[in-house]
């Protein structure tokens, strides 16, 4: 009889102990799945983000060009420079897609000037069409926006379906100086280099 007792009470512990480690798989698979969303989603969205940021900056760099073209006069340097941030939204591809066009509407492209603030040592944009030398573009995923939010993965067993992300970068026309030498003298020709001199 001793030894009945003793059997069953080992199975008792035993079962025990399975219960017991099927509730701590249970706990450590949701946390194993909460570090993968994590990594995997935000890794996704840090790519995005960053590629967003890429296409803003190109297609601010691109339009601020366009703020001195004069050579059409069928349109505006806004027009042009609007048309040319667009091109260049297209040709950068955000987490391996294009990006609409539609995404720069009327707010996605401003203008104004940049003024030098003494303080920062920098320059500030401050909005307005009169003689533009500063251009903000504004790149978004959202559902506002023709190209939608980031589609997130294993967020979504958290609620998290997508991520709404947005970039904007703002460039400026810094005019050149140009400088023309007449050389008169001749001084400048290949006779005044090192290998000439006798």
């Amino acid at each position: 009889m001793r030894s009945n007792s003793r059997l069953r009470g080992r199975c008792g512990r035993s079962d025990r102990r399975r219960g017991l480690v099927a509730v701590q798989i249970a706990v450590a698979m949701t946390l194993i799945i909460g570090f993968a969303a994590l990594t995997i989603d935000v890794g996704a969205m840090y790519n995005a983000k960053a590629d967003l940021q890429r296409t803003a900056d190109a297609a601010a760099l691109a339009a601020a060009s366009k703020l001195a073209d004069y050579s059409d006069p069928s349109q505006s340097p806004q027009e042009l420079a609007r048309a040319e941030a667009a091109r260049f939204t297209r040709e950068n591809r955000v987490y391996g897609q294009e990006v609409a066009e539609m995404t720069l509407d009327s707010t996605d492209v401003e203008f104004g000037r940049a003024v030098f603030n003494a303080q920062t040592g920098g320059y500030d944009f401050v909005p307005g069409n009169t003689l533009p030398d500063a251009v903000r573009v504004r790149v978004r995923m959202n559902e506002e926006s023709a190209n939608r939010a980031l589609t997130l993965y294993f967020a979504r067993i958290f609620g998290r379906n997508q991520k709404d992300l947005e970039a904007e970068a703002v460039a400026m026309l810094v005019p050149r100086d140009i400088a023309i030498v007449a050389d008169l003298s001749g001084s400048h020709t290949d006779d005044s280099e090192l290998g000439y001199y006798n």
